[in-house]
């Protein structure tokens, strides 16, 4: 994904292409700062997130349960793994037709 915002050490956010960065030799900076075509990408970009209804917390662990984990135990003789997520056991016959913890939803790697 390609990044439109920086942060400073301090942590504030600015715009990728404002400043000494300007690719528009500050043309819309006086008064005209509304049609500028960096800061506009910004707003889509914005209106977009706003749009899945989802907080950045929620996304990040949108993106955490995604990421695959291996299980945190697993007893083949009896037939079962634990979540690595939510340590939920899980009967399985075949390990590896499961590619998500049936309780959470954490994606598995086996």
């Amino acid at each position: 994904m390609e990044r439109l915002t920086e942060r400073f050490d301090n942590g504030q956010a600015a715009v990728m292409g404002c400043g000494e960065n300007c690719k528009y030799d500050y043309k819309y900076c006086r008064n005209h700062y509304e049609d500028c075509p960096e800061i506009n990408k910004i707003y889509e970009r914005l209106a977009e997130y706003e749009d899945t209804g989802l907080t950045p917390e929620q996304i990040m662990e949108l993106k955490e349960r995604d990421a695959a984990k291996a299980p945190a135990e697993a007893d083949e003789d009896f037939g079962y793994f634990k979540c690595p997520s939510c340590g939920t056991n899980i009967i399985a016959d075949d390990f590896n037709d499961h590619k998500f913890c049936l309780n959470c939803g954490q994606r598995l790697k086996f």
